[in-house]
């Protein structure tokens, strides 16, 4: 949000079958939409990995910038949920002070959530959802993408002449954008 308001960042969308760009200019508490393009990626198959043709998705991502005529080097960039694992997890109610401690020594993640691997390859994201004191229990949302595939987007990112400032997956960072804009309002 930050970086956000006192930087201009370009928002690079990647997905297996294309990857696209979006630019906004806020004044005054207004977003106005100044750029925006996509590139198709061609897989005659559709069996390869963004990981197996990464070349090609530095050229089509260098080509739109170009073409969108992008100014700035600092790029937001959205990950496809596809290479996220997403959990809603059920636990014991715990007080804001026993949860921390739980997920700063890692004991909540290796007891609640059961990972291929070592929890130290992954960034992890949660989020409470919701406390039932009557049940005792509450629900966090538990995200954990793997850091070397954060790492294989964000090198795609960097190889087209980009900086990345912010990484999210797809579904969160559509969310944190539409939370910004302070023009909507919620209905219930």
């Amino acid at each position: 949000k930050l970086t956000v308001e006192q930087e201009d960042v370009v928002g690079i969308d990647i997905t297996p079958s294309c990857i696209r760009l979006a630019q906004l200019d806020g004044a005054e508490d207004k977003w106005t939409l100044t750029k925006l393009g996509y590139k198709y990626i061609e897989d005659d198959k559709g069996l390869l990995s963004i990981k197996e043709q990464s070349g090609q998705y530095v050229n089509k991502l260098a080509q739109l910038i170009t073409a969108s005529k992008i100014t700035t080097t600092n790029a937001a960039v959205s990950i496809p949920v596809s290479s996220a694992i997403i959990k809603v997890v059920t636990l014991p109610l715990m007080t804001e002070e026993e949860l921390q401690e739980a997920v700063n020594t890692n004991s909540l993640w290796e007891n609640a959530v059961q990972l291929a691997d070592d929890l130290d390859e992954y960034s992890i994201f949660w989020q409470t959802l919701k406390r039932d004191t009557n049940a005792n229990q509450m629900d966090l949302l538990f995200v954990a993408s793997k850091l070397d595939d954060i790492d294989h987007y964000l090198n795609i990112v960097r190889e087209a002449g980009l900086k990345p400032v912010v990484v999210d997956v797809r579904c969160f960072a559509i969310r944190n954008a539409l939370e910004l804009r302070k023009d909507l309002t919620k209905t219930k």
